[in-house]
């Protein structure tokens, strides 16, 4: 780096390089000669890189016009100020050099001091300019990262309205499906209690049938939309998933058109991955159907295959993978994959197969696969899609590998119901009448005494006076003056050890999330059916 200024002199006349050079060396400056425009030019643009150059104009061959020219023309050295040394006068040359890009403009004889001082003052000007656009550098790489942060900060700002949204729409569904599920439970119950009294060859039993069957639906559609918000919270197991395949294979069959054949190549070794069956089997069949739909009623022999393996993670392509940002991290996957020869999806729609109610069909259609991606996200897994239009489409479903890979067999209902029967006494407690009246028989009829509350300060009173009697206790969440978790505190400072069934029309997760000391030994998500209310109750016993 150099510590002096330098000035580039050129002129054709030698004395006057000799007179300038003499008042460089004498102000201090570093200063290189020229005798000719082509040699100024050189020196100029070849790592010379003088800091303002004095230009005699009338030269031979080249003028200085000419000079500063190309010297403006060259981005090398366009920045460099140039002064015009002359001993001409005339005003139309004045304005030519400056037109040509020159800073100034000194007339000879020359006057060292107002050479000095012009020198300076073009120097110091320069100098000012490259501070300037330094500075214009600096606050145009800071107006790029302002704007970097604008961009990102709208982004953080879009994604937190979604989550709100997310979590307004996920607090209105939780709320709605409790209402709707405390209703479709007296309807359900209802026709449940009825299909038992009814002979077996009654005329009306099909019709109560798939009335309850019906009623059924209504609740899964209740549920799908938590599922999909992350809402749903539902208890695994160890599950062998080629066995379940195999053993679901008929009902996969029956559901797909006539024309399509469901081939298989499943696993011979157990693949045991933590899920639940009820789910597993709403995964395969959306995944089946949409397979189905996509071939439709096209003639021939059409083939789906259902292939399980173990596959390590970081052998799953990042190509098409749902939910957005999964990142798989466990050491071995079992893979459920499904094939199919229909008409394939567009490099545009793939991004949308999971969004809900997404369809390519008619409207109302579309919540299949969204279910698909919040139950194989609550495993811990992950969607792979590859697909090409003409030319069908696989599905792969990443589950992780259980560590604990032995099926537990649960205890026979009916063993335990005759346990629960010497437990005599339930105390039940709910605020919706309906409710109550359907539980009552439903428990009655499986030959427990019932002693009734419609809220929680009732409950409790009641369990002071029976205190002695009541070895259980069914009750709602949502109540007034006392909810469930209120009256489950009061009722356990009398009896610490009694079994509680907390029932909510609302999601588990949403319905256990409170913290607590207190906690009740099952959960009950209405509707439930008498085999639910065995089930739950069945777990009591095993827990004692």
């Amino acid at each position: 780096m150099k510590n002096k200024q330098t000035i580039l002199i050129i002129d054709d006349n030698s004395a006057n390089l000799v007179f300038l050079g003499e008042y460089m060396k004498l102000w201090g400056f570093d200063f290189m000669v020229a005798d000719n425009g082509e040699s100024g030019l050189r020196k100029a643009g070849k790592g010379g890189d003088p800091d303002l150059i004095l230009l005699d104009v009338f030269m031979p061959v080249m003028d200085g016009f000419e000079v500063c020219r190309l010297l403006k023309n060259n981005p090398s050295t366009a920045d460099i100020p140039v002064i015009f040394l002359t001993a001409n006068n005339d005003e139309s040359d004045k304005v030519r050099g400056f037109e040509t890009g020159a800073v100034d403009y000194i007339t000879k004889p020359f006057h060292p001091k107002e050479v000095l001082a012009r020198i300076n003052r073009h120097l110091e000007l320069r100098a000012l300019q490259k501070q300037l656009e330094i500075q214009n550098a600096k606050m145009a790489m800071q107006n790029a990262q302002l704007e970097n942060e604008i961009i990102e900060r709208k982004k953080l700002e879009i994604k937190n309205l979604q989550l709100q949204k997310a979590d307004s729409l996920g607090q209105m569904a939780g709320g709605i499906a409790h209402l709707f599920n405390n209703y479709l439970y007296t309807v359900s119950g209802n026709l449940e209690l009825a299909l038992e009294e009814l002979p077996d060859d009654s005329l009306i039993r099909d019709n109560l049938t798939e009335a309850m069957k019906a009623a059924r639906r209504c609740s899964d559609v209740s549920g799908a939309m938590l599922t999909y918000l992350g809402q749903s919270f539902i208890k695994t197991e160890s599950l062998d998933i080629a066995d379940f395949c195999r053993k679901h294979l008929p009902d996969f069959q029956s559901s797909v058109h006539k024309n399509i054949a469901i081939e298989t190549d499943l696993s011979d070794t157990e693949l045991i991955v933590s899920a639940n069956a009820n789910q597993m089997q709403q995964v395969l069949n959306h995944l089946i159907t949409n397979a189905s739909e996509s071939i439709g009623e096209n003639k021939g022999k059409i083939s789906l295959s259902l292939t399980t393996r173990t596959i390590p993670a970081s052998d799953i392509s990042k190509l098409h993978i749902f939910p957005a940002g999964s990142n798989p991290s466990s050491n071995n996957y079992a893979c459920l994959q499904i094939n199919d020869t229909g008409c394939g999806i567009s490099s545009e729609e793939i991004h949308k197969l999971f969004d809900p109610f997404f369809t390519t069909k008619f409207t109302g259609r579309g919540l299949g696969l969204a279910i698909v991606s919040g139950i194989v996200k609550s495993w811990g897994g992950c969607i792979g899609v590859r697909s090409k239009v003409g030319h069908g489409s696989t599905f792969m479903v990443f589950i992780p590998l259980s560590e604990d890979n032995s099926i537990r067999q649960s205890q026979k209902v009916g063993q335990v119901l005759e346990q629960l029967k010497s437990c005599s006494t339930v105390l039940l407690v709910d605020d919706n009448a309906a409710v109550l009246k359907m539980t009552t028989i439903m428990l009655k009829k499986m030959g427990f005494e019932v002693i009734s509350a419609v809220n929680g300060v009732e409950a409790v009173e009641l369990f002071r006076q029976h205190k002695e009697s009541v070895s259980c206790l069914i009750t709602d969440l949502s109540m007034p003056e006392l909810d469930g978790w209120g009256t489950l505190a009061e009722i356990r400072k009398m009896k610490p050890d009694i079994p509680v069934i907390l029932a909510s029309g609302y999601d588990e997760a949403f319905a256990m999330s409170r913290i607590d000391s207190e906690k009740p030994q099952a959960f009950l998500h209405k509707p439930y059916t008498m085999n639910d209310l065995k089930n739950v109750l069945s777990q009591l016993v095993s827990l004692k």
